[in-house]
């Protein structure tokens, strides 16, 4: 019983032994444990088995795909490591000499190191699952160059020798144009290494994909890496490394992950842990002081780069600007001329097939003996003297030209200009003589050669055909009524039966129409567009009658000028079968080409300017300055704005408002932004004709800007929104000038011309309402002052409303 006594008396010392011998080694020996966790970092004793080594490559100037930081990042970490203690060698822009001779130094120190570490920042790439650091001089044309031109990184490893820690950084993981001289084998960024106990390796980002450069002065990986070496007391590698992989997935919003390989036997630390900071008033002042400076610092670094971002984005707009506007003028040329070649080109092929295809029908007519469908009666014995002419010959009374027409020249006059050049404008007004329709017929020159004239067909201001004339009497096929028109550019001289040529219409392609035709006279004929010496054709028009009964003869007297080779006047009254009418195409303006038009624009400009009231200012502007003050301001410019009011005068609706908003502008028209109530509409280009646009209040238009003060005829709605552009109406406004006056609006006071006229809604039934229109205009500024419209009648439409320019604002600087 004593001995078990004594024996658990002995027991219970040996355990308080243990247990003080426990808390001594936790007191005693714990700070060394942390400090040098398996004595892998601890280099200060001089021992040989402590000693660390580096070598440090950074390779920029590559003679394809060179780079920006691998110099700034090899410098910084070699600086870095050296005050870590590491007995580092640098290399820069190393060649494959340079660093065989590096590697066998390294590999020669490493025998007797504890640590060895390699950083290398340059181009890497991958072949079969092997990695290579690229030297600047490096040309391989095939895998068997890899080992004679490249260094392969399983072999820097094998010369750490037997250096207890292995470290690798690798910041090589760019896209490199040398992994595609491969046929096999190479692949985007650097294949996964082999991992091994005792060595860490650290790419800058994950197998497979490949890593920024950077924009800085380091790369996002050097960066974070330099970050974490500034202060690695106490931070174990591992620990390290994830800092870094997490520094830089935030840098690059997740676009690049640095990836580890391998592991180590034990902790490794780039420095010991120290002291825990002295928690005295001063150490914490310090604290405050550092975290204020911090912060301000921070503020400062962001303002700083706020102004950088901003002064290089209007940089680079700015040339962005300038190279579209350098490459758009440098295409306009290369399309001119190939245009030019393109169009005589065409002409001629076009003209080709035309009389071919003419001739063809004349050839097969003649084999088969055919005669027209339908003969035509004689014509009446008209003999071609003064005294025959002035019984016979229409008679129309000799008018001035409208004032509509005042700022163009007579057509006699203008002869010279009217050359065939592209741009010129013949344009008609077609006349149904029973019903009163009338429609717009346009030819436009769009190239003249010797071999004929390409004209552009437009019907009702639309794109009706392309067409080339030639020296031969033709005509053309038209969708109205008289189903043809009398071409232009005939000689005047011979007149065979004519087939009625075209793509469209009722005499195009499926019915073959003919006109019988004679000269029977000369005579002098006035039309809107003047007066003119003419020469009088008169015949017949065939149509076969087809089963719906469309088809008959219909009698034809057409007017042309023989010295400007152009159509003045053509009369069609058909009845047959079951189709009648009574229609006429007339000559009503002609418009030059932009030579002309332009001419006349420098010549207006010489005039007096458009006087403004010395006091009169807009009453929007927060200036207030005077509108006159602002004229020369007032370019075209984009972010120019007028802004208009728009007035119920009979029931007292919500004014609303309307704002044309400069967008751009060329010699070919202005660009303008279109916004009802502050909604944007839509987008349009004006030029110098006459035109309205489609608006959604009561009016159903507005009279366009950029007018150039001539060629008023029939205007046809178009565009925008409303009901004079559905599918249901269409309107029409006919206007004339009818004088000039001061007129004061909201935006100020300005000398105005007056055009007086009406609107005329047709419905899809035909049946039109007609309201009354005045619109005040300025010539100086190209812009519509006012616009009053009054509609009355027909139990459908009744309004009376008001659209005043309110306010002019210039473009901001």
């Amino acid at each position: 019983m004593k001995t078990s006594t004594q024996s658990r008396k002995k027991a219970q010392i040996n355990w308080l032994w243990l247990l003080v011998l426990i808390v001594a080694q936790a007191t005693f020996f714990t700070p060394v444990t942390s400090a040098e966790s398996t004595q892998i970092s601890d280099a200060a004793s001089g021992n040989e088995k402590d000693v660390r080594i580096a070598v440090v490559i950074g390779n920029s100037k590559y003679p394809s795909g060179a780079l920006s930081n691998p110099r700034n990042d090899a410098t910084a970490i070699f600086n870095s490591l050296k005050k870590l203690g590491f007995d580092a060698e640098l290399k820069m822009d190393a060649t494959k000499d340079d660093m065989d001779e590096v590697f066998r130094r390294f590999s020669a120190k490493a025998a007797r190191a504890h640590v060895a570490l390699m950083f290398y920042a340059g181009h890497g790439i991958q072949v079969n699952g092997n990695n290579y650091i690229i030297p600047i001089d490096a040309k391989p044309k095939s895998e068997r160059d890899l080992k004679r031109d490249m260094i392969k990184m399983d072999d820097i490893i094998d010369d750490m020798g037997d250096a207890r820690v292995k470290l690798v950084f690798f910041d090589a993981c760019r896209d490199n144009p040398l992994a595609r001289s491969f046929n096999r084998g190479g692949s985007r960024g650097l294949a996964a290494p082999v991992e091994a106990t005792g060595t860490l390796i650290s790419f800058a980002t994950k197998h497979g994909n490949t890593a920024a450069d950077g924009e800085g002065e380091h790369s996002p990986y050097t960066k974070a890496l330099l970050e974490a070496m500034e202060n690695p007391s106490g931070v174990e590698i591992e620990q390290m490394l994830r800092r870094i992989q997490q520094n830089v997935r935030q840098a690059t919003n997740g676009q690049q992950e640095p990836w580890r390989y391998g592991s180590l036997d034990g902790d490794f630390y780039f420095k010991a842990a120290e002291a825990p900071p002295d928690t005295s008033k001063e150490q914490k002042e310090a604290l405050e002081k550092a975290i204020s400076e911090a912060i301000q610092r921070a503020n400062e670094q962001a303002a700083r780069e706020l102004q950088k971002s901003i002064s290089a984005q209007k940089q680079a707009t700015e040339q962005a600007v300038a190279e579209a506007i350098k490459r758009s003028k440098e295409q306009a040329a290369r399309e001119r001329i190939e245009l030019q070649q393109a169009m005589e080109k065409m002409l001629k092929d076009a003209l080709a097939r035309q009389n071919a295809a003419l001739e063809t029908e004349r050839l097969a007519r003649r084999a088969a003996n055919k005669e027209p469908a339908i003969s035509p009666p004689p014509l009446p014995a008209i003999a071609p003297t003064q005294a025959g002419k002035s019984q016979q010959a229409m008679q129309l009374s000799s008018i001035a030209p409208t004032k509509a027409m005042e700022a163009l020249q007579p057509l006699h006059k203008t002869t010279s200009s009217i050359s065939n050049a592209p741009g010129d404008e013949w344009e008609y007004r077609v006349t149904d003589d029973n019903f009163g329709k009338k429609q717009t017929l346009v030819l436009r020159v769009m190239e003249a050669t010797s071999e004929g004239v390409f004209e552009e067909i437009l019907w009702n201001r639309n794109h009706y055909a392309d067409w080339v004339f030639g020296e031969h009497a033709a005509a053309l096929s038209t969708p109205n009524d008289s189903a043809f028109m009398f071409s232009p550019h005939w000689n005047g001289k011979e007149l065979p039966e004519i087939l009625v040529k075209g793509e469209k219409g009722l005499c195009g392609v499926a019915v073959a129409c003919r006109l019988d035709l004679k000269v029977v006279g000369a005579e002098k004929l006035t039309v809107a567009a003047g007066t003119f010496e003419a020469i009088r054709l008169q015949g017949w028009i065939n149509i076969p009658i087809n089963p719906e009964g469309t088809g008959g003869s219909g009698r034809v007297t057409i007017w042309y000028s023989k010295d400007h080779r152009r159509l003045l006047k053509q009369s069609t009254d058909f009845k047959g079968g079951r189709t009648q009418y009574k229609e006429t195409i007339e000559l009503a303006a002609m418009h030059p080409s932009s030579r002309e038009a332009n001419s006349t624009a420098s010549r207006s400009q010489t005039q007096k300017p458009a006087h403004l009231s010395a006091n009169a200012t807009s009453k929007s502007m927060e200036a207030s300055r005077p509108l006159e003050e602002i004229a020369a301001s007032l370019s075209n410019a984009p972010g120019e704005e007028w802004e208009y009011q728009v007035t119920d005068e009979l029931f007292g609706k919500k004014k609303q408002k309307m704002m044309l908003r400069v967008k751009a502008s060329s010699s070919e028209g202005i660009l303008e932004e279109v916004l009802w109530n502050g909604k944007p509409v839509e987008e349009w280009v004006f030029s110098g004709y006459p035109a309205a646009l489609g608006t959604p209040n009561e009016s159903a238009f507005m009279f366009s800007p950029h007018w150039n003060g001539s060629g008023l005829s029939d205007i046809y709605v178009e565009g925008g929104t409303g009901r004079c552009v559905n599918s249901t109406r269409s309107c029409i406004l006919s206007l004339k000038a009818s004088g000039s006056e001061v007129l004061t609006v909201a935006a100020g006071t300005f000398d105005a011309i007056r055009l007086d006229g009406w609107v005329r809604i047709i419905n899809d039934m035909g049946n039109p309402n007609s309201g009354r229109v005045t619109i005040w205009y300025s010539k100086e500024h190209r812009r519509l002052l006012k616009q009053s419209a009054e509609m009355s009648g027909n139990r459908t439409i009744i309004y009376k409303e008001t659209l005043e320019l309110g306010a002019v604002r210039p473009a901001p600087h």
